[in-house]
Parts: structure tokens; C-alpha cells; sequence
């Protein structure tokens, strides 16, 4: 790369993805943006079970140099703690000048140890989730035995050391940063939330699903146990609820790498596809998305992902947390299993409200297309180097 450009390295666990999930596709659109001002060089994992070379190519369509670590996960070890993508950046910065570092997720930092105070490179880190806040969550809904509550405080004290450590710290919404910033109010955080690629969702389509009258979908990656979770809290606990107001009423069980307990409620109305690569045509066919999170943090896309394709929502205080959607508006905000069935059932069966719901949902969530959030990767990372650079002369 001779563009002019500064150089950034990009260290992702997961390679990122144009059609994955949400936090994969949020890697892809981050390197998009990105691309605009840097030089960039992807350096991640190329895992044989998820990832393809067409999506390395689509990267370097974007402009990118992918540097990737072929990793047999599962059958390797651990994708948080294998050595090997460590010792491919330790190569790539002994080798090249590099002007920015973005770091994707804290438990990356072992790419970074024993290099962090001699770097002389600012490092950006991209807080997808506040992870102890979501654990903590996890364990008021799950509970936990006393060593996970031991690995738990251990690894919280390890992102927030990975965060001071950072020269500036993205969250995904403004909850997270308040979290963040309770622990450590010196951090430089900005708010880049999860967004969507608003336009391709709202697309015509060729390929059109025979509609369902009653139709209900969640949607979410499996591998992610808050959709898990929800996705059993909406079977077991708000699904009986809508079936014995709305017989007819169908549930789509959307999304990847479903779990034998998830599968197993294949039946009775109930549909548990597998991933499908191309979302828009099983939105458009149902008319309500519900999505009961029960933890989590960050942004939920799925809601932002439905409501662009013209699907009203009904979620919870969780599901709906960072988000500047209207309740009641723009989308139904419920946190018991009675009051999301009822809401869902009003949806299914109001034709005018889920059209006025449809239209205000899918208005108000352009403010979350990534293009809108251009600006604000320009306002992170350019004046990091400009001030870095000043420093160097300066030294």
C-alpha cells in the first residue's frame, strides 16, 4: 500500500463479514469506513468452520490488506486465547510502521502484551460489549457458582485495565460509556452504536415468501447465549401465551448455529431454519418481530435489522437499551411475559397500528445507517495520529 494514506492495523478475532452477525458485520463496516481515510491492514483468524476466501476477498474489494491466521477451531483451542494471531501481529508491527491501532474486543489484548508501553502507536479499543456488565446480567437471570464468579471479577479487571490502557475506548451505547466511565472517569469514549446498512434492507426483492398472516420471527446468532436464552424465554414462557389468544399465529426461530434445545422446538408453529444468508425475504413474509433479551449490553441490531425492513418490534428494557426509538411509536417495550404476548397479539391482529408502527420504525431507524455514522469515525482515529505525529517530530 503506497496511497499516502496512515496506516491502521486491524486486530479482530473474527474476520469480519459483510452477511454474518451483527457484531461480525459490524467488523466489516467498520474496515469499510475506515478504508475511506487508512491504509488498512486486517490481521485476524481465518476459522475453516465460519469463514470462507470469497469473505477475505470481499475485504480486499473494500481496499484492505487481510493478513489471516488459518485456526482449526475448535479442534486448536480457544479463539479468545490462541497464540497464533498474537505472534502473526508481534510479526506484522516488528516489520512494518503501522500509524493507528484499532483493537477489536479487550480479551485481544494479547496481541498487544508486553508491547503496550513501547508501542508508541495510539491504540483504539472497540468495547462491542461491556462485557462484565453483560455477566453480570447474565448471572441475575442464570445464576452462578463461586468460580464463575471468580473468572468473572478477573476478567473485569482485566477490561478495564485493557480500557485505561487504550488511548481512546468506543462503546456501542451511551449506558455502556456511563458504565465504563463509573470505573474510569478519565477515559476518552465515544458512542459508535451498531448500525445497519439501511438501504439494502429496504431494497425490492426478487425473491418474494408467501406471507403469513400471523407470522412472529426473533432473530439472532446462537453462538450468543443471550439469544439462547431468549429464544427459550420466548418459547417456553411468552410463545403459550400468543397461541392460546391467536391459534394460527406462527414463530420463525431465525439465525445460526441453533442449539440441540433450540431445534428441539421445531413443530407445532414452530420453525427453526438455520442460517439463512439473506434476511429480507423471512422478515418480509411475518409481520411482528419479538425479541424478549433478557441480558446483554451494547445495542441488539436485530431491532434496528427489523425495523428497517418494515417490521414492527416488540422488545424489552434490555433489548431496547441504547436505542433513541420512541416506545409505543416506533416499537412496544415490555419486560413480562404477559405484556409482550399482549402486545404481540394487539400487532397481529391491527393491521392500521402495524402499518403506522412499520412506517415510524423504519423512519426513525435511518439515524443508524452506517453512512450517517461516517462522521464520527473521522472525529476517533484521524486526530489521534495527527497528535501522535506531533509527537514524534517533537521527540
Amino acid at each position: 500500500m503506497a496511497s499516502g494514506k496512515p496506516s491502521l492495523l486491524f486486530i479482530s478475532q473474527n474476520l469480519p463479514k459483510r452477511f454474518a452477525s451483527s457484531g461480525v458485520t459490524r467488523l466489516y463496516f467498520f474496515v469499510k469506513m475506515l478504508c475511506r481515510d487508512f491504509d488498512v491492514v486486517v490481521a485476524t483468524y481465518f476459522m475453516p468452520i465460519f469463514d470462507k476466501p470469497e469473505d477475505v476477498a470481499a475485504l480486499e474489494a473494500l481496499g484492505a490488506r487481510v493478513e489471516a491466521v488459518h485456526f482449526n477451531y475448535p479442534h486448536e483451542g480457544s479463539d479468545r486465547f490462541s497464540p497464533k494471531l498474537p505472534d502473526r501481529v508481534r510479526v506484522l508491527l516488528g516489520e512494518e510502521r503501522f500509524d493507528i491501532i484499532h483493537l477489536e474486543r479487550f480479551w485481544m489484548h494479547i496481541c498487544l502484551e508486553g508491547m503496550w508501553d513501547t508501542l508508541g502507536i495510539p491504540v483504539v479499543l472497540d468495547e462491542m460489549d461491556v462485557e462484565y456488565k453483560r455477566e453480570e446480567r447474565r448471572f441475575s437471570v442464570q445464576g452462578a457458582d463461586a468460580a464463575a464468579r471468580e473468572t468473572w471479577e478477573r476478567e473485569r479487571r482485566q477490561e478495564l485495565e485493557t480500557c485505561r490502557r487504550a488511548d481512546a475506548v468506543i462503546a456501542v451505547t451511551e449506558a455502556d460509556r456511563e458504565t465504563l466511565l463509573t470505573e474510569l472517569p478519565e477515559l476518552d469514549i465515544t458512542v459508535i452504536p451498531t448500525g445497519q446498512d439501511v438501504a439494502w434492507l429496504n431494497a425490492p426483492l426478487d425473491n418474494v415468501l408467501e406471507d403469513r398472516p400471523y407470522g412472529v420471527v426473533f432473530c439472532g446468532d446462537y453462538r450468543h447465549n443471550p439469544n439462547v436464552d431468549a429464544a427459550l424465554y420466548l418459547a417456553q414462557d411468552v410463545w403459550p401465551l400468543v397461541k392460546g389468544r391467536i391459534p394460527e399465529a406462527t414463530l420463525t426461530l431465525l439465525g445460526g448455529s441453533p442449539p440441540p434445545e433450540l431445534q428441539a422446538l421445531a413443530g407445532d408453529g414452530i420453525e427453526v431454519p438455520g442460517w439463512v444468508d439473506d434476511l429480507r425475504p423471512c422478515y418480509r413474509r411475518e409481520k411482528v418481530a419479538l425479541a424478549p433479551i433478557r441480558f446483554g449490553s451494547g445495542i441488539k441490531a436485530k431491532i434496528i435489522e427489523a425495523a428497517a425492513c418494515g417490521l414492527p418490534v416488540v422488545t424489552t428494557s434490555i433489548g431496547a437499551e441504547g436505542l433513541t426509538l420512541e416506545h409505543g411509536t416506533d416499537y412496544f417495550v415490555e419486560d413480562t411475559p404477559e405484556a409482550l404476548a399482549a402486545r404481540t397479539c394487539t400487532l397481529l391482529t391491527d393491521a392500521g397500528l402495524r402499518s403506522a408502527m412499520s412506517a415510524n420504525g423504519r423512519n426513525s431507524v435511518r439515524t443508524y445507517d452506517w453512512e450517517a455514522l461516517y462522521p464520527v469515525f473521522r472525529d476517533i482515529y484521524l486526530p489521534l495520529v495527527a497528535k501522535n505525529l506531533q509527537e514524534r517530530r517533537r521527540s
